[in-house]
């Protein structure tokens, strides 16, 4: 193999990634120019990310980051700000919004569900998250379930290839929930399934005590469809 030829892919992979780091500082840039009367009151920037982070505050690889993993995001984005920035998992920001928006002092445990690419979890107890001794808490992604991951049941993937598995056909989620509101018929079977699926993984969370749950969708148009 051509050793120029590993540099060259060097170089695209880098400008690549350059270009990436570039529309994050640029979208946070824009949400605080958006609110200029509130610019004085930010005190820090917290990004959700779709993985965990380890003992550095790196980020641990994953698909939906290819790139990003075991890197410094926090570091590279401080660079650019004159703010403290923080990073943590989607799923936890999600659920500690909700919990403090909707703070009960009767519940002392709060759990929070994203779905979407695939589906994340997170704890809130006596007002912090809930990482575990690993920093991994709430991973249900990877619980065992049939033949595979329970993960591999409730992701926009399974919707997918249902789909194709159904019709031979591929589309979007997005077209899926439509057909599905029509009553299409595979449609919506492919969503009572995904329904099924969701709900006997949420059987082992909801089943502890004293849990107060919610979840969001992050497949928003597909909401209704699996709701039913």
């Amino acid at each position: 193999m051509y050793g120029k030829l590993i540099n060259y892919g060097l170089l695209i992979l880098f400008s690549w990634f350059q270009l990436h780091l570039s529309h994050i500082t640029d979208a946070i840039k824009a949400t605080i120019d958006s609110v200029p009367q509130e610019k004085d009151r930010i005190r820090a920037i917290l990004i959700g990310v779709p993985t965990r982070l380890d003992h550095l505050g790196f980020l641990i690889p994953c698909s939906n980051l290819p790139t990003l993993g075991n890197f410094d995001l926090r570091g590279s984005m401080e660079d650019n700000f004159d703010l403290p920035v923080y990073l943590a998992p989607d799923a936890t920001c999600f659920t500690a919004g909700e919990y403090f928006l909707r703070k009960d002092e009767n519940r002392s445990v709060f759990c929070g569900m994203t779905l979407g690419t695939g589906v994340g979890m997170s704890l809130i107890i006596d007002g912090r998250p809930f990482y575990g001794s690993t920093g991994k808490a709430g991973e249900i992604w990877k619980s065992a379930y049939q033949d595979s991951l329970w993960e591999h049941y409730v992701s926009k993937k399974f919707l997918q290839d249902r789909y194709h598995e159904m019709t031979g056909n591929n589309d979007s989620v997005e077209h899926l929930a439509v057909r599905a509101r029509a009553s299409d018929k595979e449609s919506v079977k492919i969503f009572k399934e995904y329904g099924h699926h969701l709900g006997k993984g949420l059987s082992f969370v909801v089943i502890l005590k004293y849990l107060s749950f919610r979840f969001v969708s992050k497949l928003k148009s597909c909401q209704n469809s699996y709701r039913k």
